[in-house]
């Protein structure tokens, strides 16, 4: 579809269009069952930017990579923050439970396990470093929580918090 085509076309096939499904995107709270298949399909994305993050900052700060690397962060962190689930279940402890509960993401391990592909392939290979950055994501899971359920908290200071860099 182009610009041309989407004058004349009610908004809400555009959105569909654009979305690629039947869902609109107005629709800002999620069943339960949908907001967890959401998060799950994102995780293993957001772990992976995260740590890529985490290693710019304490191991290679001048990397090429840095920038692209907190813009896709951002971009998982802004999806997973403006999702919201239906019927009052509380967001914060649904993540509690996904992420630390259901897959044990507060244990260093797991993380190393997630890495690992990634990690070689941006020619990571240094063991410890990739402890250290695992440990750092295990340890800072539920600050990660916190801001993706807590609006009052802004892109911009986060980044700046954990990672010491200003978007």
């Amino acid at each position: 579809m182009n610009w041309r085509e989407i004058v004349n076309v009610p908004a809400e096939d555009v959105i569909r269009r654009v979305c690629g499904d039947n869902s609109i995107v107005t629709e800002m709270a999620l069943p339960l069952k949908v907001f967890r298949q959401r998060v799950e399909g994102l995780m293993f994305q957001l772990i992976e930017n995260w740590c890529l993050c985490k290693y710019c900052q304490l191991y290679s700060p001048d990397n090429q990579n840095f920038g692209h690397w907190i813009g896709e962060l951002r971009s998982y962190t802004n999806k997973l923050r403006n999702f919201e689930i239906k019927g009052k279940i509380k967001k914060k402890a649904t993540l509690v439970n996904i992420f630390i509960r259901d897959f044990d993401y507060d244990e260093a391990r797991k993380i190393l396990v997630i890495i690992r592909d990634k990690f070689e392939v941006e020619n990571i290979m240094d063991m410890s470093q990739r402890q250290a950055v695992a440990s750092a994501f295990s340890s800072s899971i539920q600050g990660l929580i916190d801001f993706l359920c807590d609006t009052d908290i802004s892109n911009a200071s986060y980044f700046k918090m954990t990672f010491n860099v200003d978007i």
